[in-house]
Order: structure tokens, then sequence, then C-alpha cells
């Protein structure tokens, strides 16, 4: 497989980025331009109409609270809604998803829903990364490590887990709580605010990747306690051995010790 990168440097990197993206374009002459989530697959469909190419939208989101987020980014919503008439396919990775995007006005007639994908045997418990992830963040084998492997993102919720570390350690001295996401330096400055004010911060480290990062494995496999939360919904955890939902590479993280 051939990867081409149209090495966009910002979020207002567009016009630079539009050329060299369409000059890929045009020379790979796609059939089909697949795009996933939202920026892309409008970028997707522009660069679909200019290749004569047919275009599939792929759509993650569920139950987001636009109220929490930028007007670029509302607006970038409503006329993804309008554009998403003009692809040939729309995959959700979940009927949530999909009825989402159906109430926000995307076309129901042209949604397919295609549920993620997780690998059981790679993504289980690491003892040996455990011990390993200890020794690098110099925690003790009995201190209990729980963590949250999500983009620093409104929806995601940071501030619930904050709390919630911050009522467990008022009677729990031997636990230690990690964020690991990407996100911006001003999401990580609140964040590292918030931390303070609950009393389960400062962060040991702030910025950048753990010492011996090794992706995915050590974000998911090294904890003893995964945790999600989304905002207006009930969290869910994963202890071990239950396999982790699959995470990028972070390009920011932030460890709280309490």
């Amino acid at each position: 497989m051939r990867v081409v990168s149209a090495d966009k440097r910002g979020r207002w990197d567009l016009v630079g980025f539009m050329l060299r993206l369409y000059r890929a374009v045009r020379d790979l002459r796609p059939q089909i331009v697949h795009g996933y989530m939202y920026g892309a697959n409008e970028i997707a469909l522009l660069l679909g109409w200019a290749a004569r190419a047919r275009v599939v939208w792929g759509v993650r989101a569920s139950g987001l609270d636009m109220r929490f987020y930028d007007w670029p980014t509302r607006l970038l919503w409503r006329t993804g809604a309008w554009l998403s008439h003009g692809a040939d396919a729309l995959i959700a990775n979940s009927e949530a998803g999909r009825r989402f995007h159906i109430d926000f006005g995307y076309p129901a007639r042209r949604f397919l829903v295609i549920p993620n994908g997780i690998d059981t045997d790679l993504y289980r418990h690491d003892d040996s990364g455990r011990r390993q992830l200890r020794m690098q963040w110099g925690l003790s084998d009995d201190h209990v490590l729980i963590g949250i492997v999500a983009r620093i993102d409104p929806m995601k919720d940071h501030e619930t887990f904050l709390r919630a570390a911050a009522a467990l350690v008022a009677t729990e001295t031997a636990v230690r709580f990690v964020i690991v996401g990407a996100g911006s330096q001003a999401s990580l400055a609140r964040l590292k605010t918030i931390a303070e004010r609950l009393g389960v911060g400062p962060p040991g480290r702030l910025g950048g990747r753990p010492p011996g990062h090794d992706g995915r494995l050590q974000c998911n496999r090294r904890h003893d306690l995964l945790v999600g939360f989304r905002r207006g919904l009930l969290p869910t955890a994963s202890p071990k051995p239950w396999p982790a939902k699959k995470c990028a590479w972070p390009r920011t993280w932030a460890m709280l010790a309490s």
C-alpha cells in the first residue's frame, strides 16, 4: 500500500494542504475516496468530485453536545450534515452513531453500520509490561494504576475522571491516576488546573511521550484499571483481563499523582 502525507502543519494550514492533497489524488487516480471523521470527510467529498470517484464517509461520533465546542467546530458539523448528501455511502461504527447523525441531518438511506473490530489476543493485560511501566514511572507494585486513554475532548469528560480520582484518594493512598491522550497545550493546562484544585495534582509529567513509550499496547495493557467517561452517560471500566479499547499513539499526555 502506498502512503502519501499531505504534511498538514496545523488547523489553519488549508491552502497549501489542499493543493498538496489534490496533486496526490490527481496522481493516484482513485476509484474510491474514503474519508474518516469530520473535516477529512468534507475534504474527501471535494477530492472525490475532482477525481470523478465514489466517495465514502466514515463517521464515529454519537451524542455530542455542541455547546462544548468552538464556533469553527460547530460550523464544520453543520456544513458536514449538508455535504453528507453528496457522499455515495456513509459508514458508522454503531447504531447509536447512525441515529445521531441522521437526527443531525445526514441521509438515512446511505448509512451502513460496521462495528469496530478488536483483536482480543493483542489487547489483553500485560503483566511484564505492567512491571516495566511502573519502573519507568517510579511506581511500586503495590500502587493501583487507574488510567483513561482518550483524546482531550469535552465529550470524553476528563473532569469527571479527576473528580472520581479526588474522591478515591481521600480514602485510598495506594492509587495513582494517568491520563493519556492527544490534546492542545491549552486543554492540558486546563486539566492541570482542575487537578490541582481537586487535590490530585500537580501532574508529575505534562506533555511529550512517556519514557520507553511503545504506543497503544502500553496505553491499554499495562494499567490495573482502564476507565472511560462520556459526558451525559454512565462511565465504563475495563479491569484486567478484559481487552481494552484500541487507541492511537498519544501526542501529549499527563501523569497525575495523588
